[in-house]
């Protein structure tokens, strides 16, 4: 699908802009997040929230990386800070990351636990 710009969309996720919109914000990503994967608005994992807001800013980043700009940079901005808020107001969620770091970081002796059940990807968990 293209956008007004002429840009490709091939995704949407409600993003941070202040606390009032994000009370509404946080309750539409999950039927947004599992429309882009299912395409059904019930489709929605946790999983989803865990993992697809973390691979957009990846994707911000390298975006700005490549097109240094004054928009890309808006755009990255947007999009860390809804990441941010995403942890900031969800327990579970910085539980689940704080588990995931030190099983990943803290197993002297034993790299094998590094794999793919314990670390879906390494990049999505450094962002």
């Amino acid at each position: 699908m293209k956008g007004v710009g002429n840009e490709n969309i091939n995704g949407i996720m409600p993003l941070y802009l202040f606390d009032e919109h994000w009370w509404l914000a946080k309750r539409k990503i999950s039927p947004c997040l599992g429309f882009m994967v299912t395409d059904d608005v019930l489709g929605f994992t946790t999983e989803q929230l865990h993992t697809i807001p973390f691979l957009v800013l990846i994707r911000a980043l390298e975006q700005h990386k490549e097109t240094p700009s004054e928009s890309n940079l808006k755009v990255l901005e947007m999009v860390l800070e809804t990441c941010n808020q995403m942890i900031r107001h969800n327990k579970v969620l910085r539980r689940i990351i704080a588990q995931q770091v030190h099983a990943f970081a803290y197993q002297p002796g034993n790299v094998s636990s590094r794999t793919a059940d314990v670390v879906k990807a390494v990049k999505v968990l450094s962002a």
